[in-house]
């Protein structure tokens, strides 16, 4: 479980070790299930992974505003991916900030920005993300966005997919954000 990961993760965390990055902070896990009858998702959150520890590379200053892939573990048959701490979601955040009456256009502009410099970046690096939407933009208390979930990008230099959801005629992503010629 989720709770299980975090117990081992903060276990991690307080007895220093050189695999555990920048000792006190908070950490965002992600937990997926490797039992053999869902090989088939281990195999795409390994893709997964491979897609993000590319991206995070090409990335050495954490400027171009895509989630940071901090380590990864597999606890009790679970595969891990622990993240750098972000706040909320932007869908949330608009919920719970705005009360449905949208966004100022200063907040739009700063967004829309650092998302820009998150798809130039990935694309940089031969991937498509093929799944953003506002679930998949990640807020930092600091209001800093980043892109996240990359379960569905395809690397476009090895025409690999890592795709765990539903694809649309063999492209991935989420249906009610898709092109309308997919």
């Amino acid at each position: 479980t989720i709770d299980e990961a975090n117990a081992a993760i903060a276990n991690c965390l307080k007895h220093p070790c050189s695999e555990c990055p920048d000792k006190g902070h908070n950490w965002l896990i992600d937990s997926l299930d490797t039992d053999d009858r869902i090989n088939m998702m281990r195999k795409a959150a390994e893709k997964e992974i491979e897609l993000l520890e590319k991206v995070n590379r090409a990335d050495k200053g954490n400027k171009k505003n895509v989630i940071r892939l901090m380590r990864t573990f597999t606890y009790r048959g679970h595969l891990c991916l622990v993240f750098e701490c972000m706040w909320d979601n932007l869908r949330v955040a608009l919920k719970k900030y705005t009360k449905d009456k949208g966004m100022s256009l200063q907040a739009v502009k700063a967004y829309t920005k650092q998302l820009l410099i998150a798809l130039r970046h990935i694309h940089k690096c031969n991937i498509i993300h093929a799944d953003v939407k506002p679930d998949n933009i990640l807020v930092a208390a600091d209001g800093t966005a980043k892109l996240s979930d990359f379960d569905v990008s395809k690397d476009t230099a090895t025409r690999t997919l890592a795709a765990r959801t539903t694809t649309m005629a063999g492209v991935g992503g989420t249906l009610g954000y898709a092109a309308p010629e997919v």
